[in-house]
């Protein structure tokens, strides 16, 4: 599970730089390459534990920062879909990792 928080880390560390900076055009390119791999690789492991609505998630974020096929959008139309996308990665990340075996509080009869 180490290794889908790791993934996770660096895809959001990329959104979250072109979030929050300027930079020249071949890091968005970077980016949407290691976010898309990023998220097909959360994808995969999503529908490897059973959990198709975060396999849905990360394959529509996989979709949107597909570097193959780019969606065109001006940089100010962008940050919010970086923060919005990076967001989601932690969450669904973080809903990936968890397991029911796993609560803090468990019922006894």
């Amino acid at each position: 599970m180490k290794s889908i928080w790791g993934i996770a880390v660096v895809a959001v560390a990329f959104l979250m730089a072109a979030a929050l900076g300027r930079w020249p055009y071949s890091f968005y390119v970077v980016m949407r390459v290691v976010v898309c791999v990023a998220c097909v690789y959360l994808a995969m492991e999503s529908v490897r534990c059973s959990r198709t609505l975060l396999a849905i998630t990360f394959s529509c974020c996989a979709l949107l920062f597909n570097p193959i096929f780019p969606l065109h959008m001006r940089r100010s139309d962008w940050r919010p879909l970086n923060i919005a996308a990076s967001i989601a990665i932690v969450v669904c990340a973080a809903a990936l990792t968890w397991r029911s075996g796993t609560r803090a509080v468990t019922l006894r009869h």
